[in-house]
C-alpha cells in the first residue's frame, strides 16, 4: 500500500464516521455512494491484512532458516576489482539482522541491517502504510557507523526525509527527491546534503537496476547493479535474495559506508 493509498483509507474512513452524522443532523438518507465506500474499504482492509499475515509468515520462516543455515559456501560471483564490493540481502532484510559486504579479497569489511525505533514504525512498514526504515551502516575495519534514521511523520509526510548520523553526531541530511521538471528529467531518487554544504544525487534510470550517486552537476562517484531476486545462488552468509555489486570512484569524497547507506535506502523508492 502506497501514501496515496493510505491517505485514501484514512479519508473513507473519515466519510464513513462522518456522512452518517451529516445525514441524521439534517434529517436527510444517507449518500448514495455510502455503502460503495463502505464495500471498497472492506476490500482494502482484507488485502491489506492478508498480506500482512503473508509477509509475517515469509519473515518468520526465512529468519527460521537463516538461524539454521550456518552454510559459508563462497559468493557465486566473477573476481572483483579494486574498490568493487558486493552483498546479498535474504528475500526480506529482517530488524537487526546485519547482511556483511565483501571486498575484493571477499573479506567482510562491512554490514548493513535495517531498525525500527518502535513497533509501531514496524508493523506500519511491514504493512506499507508507510516507510519508517532506519538504516545502519558500521565499518568492521574501523568500527564507524552511519545511522539513516527516518524523521517524524510531521517532517517528512509528503516526501520522507532521514537524519544521518555518524557516530552519533548528526552529519548529513537525505531526503526524497521533490518532484519537478529536473528530477523527472533526470530520474533523480534521492538528495543527500553533506555537513560540508555539497549536495549529491541517487539516480536510477526507470525499469533499471543500477544505480549511480553523483554530485550535483559532477560526475559519476558511485554505481550500483543488483540482481533480481535469485533463488538458487547462496551468498556467503547463506542468503538468497538480490546481489549487489558496487563500484565505487578512488576520488569518491564519500565514505564507503556513507554511500551504501544512501543506496540502499533509495532503493526502497524503486521497490514501492
Amino acid at each position: 500500500m502506497s501514501r496515496r493509498m493510505g491517505a485514501l483509507l484514512l479519508a473513507s474512513i473519515v466519510f464513513m464516521i462522518a456522512d452518517p452524522i451529516r445525514a441524521n443532523l439534517q434529517g436527510e438518507p444517507i449518500s448514495d455512494i455510502y455503502l460503495t465506500v463502505v464495500g471498497i474499504l472492506m476490500m482494502i482492509l482484507i488485502i491489506t491484512i492478508s498480506t500482512f499475515f503473508i509477509k509475517y509468515h515469509l519473515r518468520k520462516k526465512e529468519l527460521e532458516r537463516i538461524k539454521k543455515d550456518d552454510s559459508q559456501e563462497e559468493l557465486n560471483i566473477e573476481s572483483l576489482n579494486q574498490g568493487e564490493y558486493v552483498y546479498q540481502e535474504p528475500y526480506w532484510i529482517i530488524h537487526h539482522f546485519p547482511v556483511q559486504i565483501f571486498n575484493a579479497e571477499k573479506e567482510a569489511i562491512a554490514s548493513l541491517q535495517i531498525t525500527f525505533k518502535n513497533s509501531y514504525e514496524k508493523w506500519v512498514t511491514l504493512l506499507g502504510i508507510m516507510n519508517y526504515r532506519n538504516i545502519e551502516v558500521k565499518d568492521l575495519r574501523n568500527g564507524d557507523i552511519i545511522y539513516f534514521e527516518h524523521l517524524p511523520i510531521r517532517q517528512s509526510f509528503w516526501r520522507d526525509r532521514w537524519k544521518v548520523t555518524k557516530n552519533g553526531e548528526r552529519y548529513a541530511d537525505f531526503s526524497v527527491a521533490p518532484v519537478s521538471k529536473r528530477q523527472v528529467q533526470n530520474q533523480i531518487l534521492c538528495f543527500y546534503q553533506s555537513n560540508n554544504g555539497k549536495q549529491y544525487e541517487i539516480v536510477n534510470p526507470r525499469l533499471s537496476l543500477e544505480t549511480e550517486i553523483k554530485p550535483e552537476n559532477g560526475e559519476m562517484i558511485f554505481q550500483a547493479k543488483r540482481s533480481f531476486l535469485d533463488i538458487k545462488t547462496k551468498g556467503k552468509q547463506g542468503n538468497r535474495g538480490r546481489k549487489h555489486r558496487i563500484d565505487v570512484s578512488e576520488d569518491s569524497p564519500l565514505s564507503l559506508i556513507e554511500q551504501i547507506g544512501m543506496y540502499q535506502q533509495s532503493i526502497v523508492k524503486v521497490n514501492q
